[in-house]
């Protein structure tokens, strides 16, 4: 991993499935907790963009890892590679194991921002009890 100091949307440098990825990495020193933040994919887009506010609160509590998807932001973009929700999923997982965070694949538990992508969002908290979403969001098909 290298460091790169350029522009404050330059994070950490991994290779992530053997493409160079632009990831803002913020370690909690004593949390097992992890969150993965996706960015949306329209123009311009990037997780600085995207996170940039949201990223102080989260690692006052948690690990928090926000990458810009292959062919976003700062990361590079591979001229064979076809840019689709496969691709883009399968690049946050390389991410994930490029940065050796355990996971298990949950269909049903999604965190992630862009109404227009297929991804939905949640947030919630244990201090509502069994409602526990405070915000959440989901899919347009149309």
């Amino acid at each position: 991993m290298k460091s790169a100091t350029e522009s404050a949307e330059i994070g950490d440098v991994i290779t992530a499935g053997g493409i160079e990825t632009n990831v803002h990495i913020r370690r909690h020193p004593t949390s097992s907790d992890t969150v993965l933040l996706l960015h949306g994919s329209g123009p311009g887009v990037s997780a600085f963009a995207n996170w940039r506010l949201t990223l102080p609160h989260l690692e006052q509590e948690m690990t928090v890892i926000a990458p810009d998807i292959v062919g976003f932001g700062f990361t590079e973009r591979p001229a064979d590679v076809s840019y689709d929700l496969e691709t883009w999923t399968a690049h946050a997982v390389d991410v994930l194991d490029a940065l050796g965070v355990a996971w298990h694949r949950n269909s049903r538990l999604v965190r992630g921002l862009d109404y227009y992508c297929h991804t939905a969002f949640e947030f919630t908290t244990d201090a509502l009890g069994a409602q526990s979403a405070v915000l959440a969001g989901g899919r347009y098909d149309g």
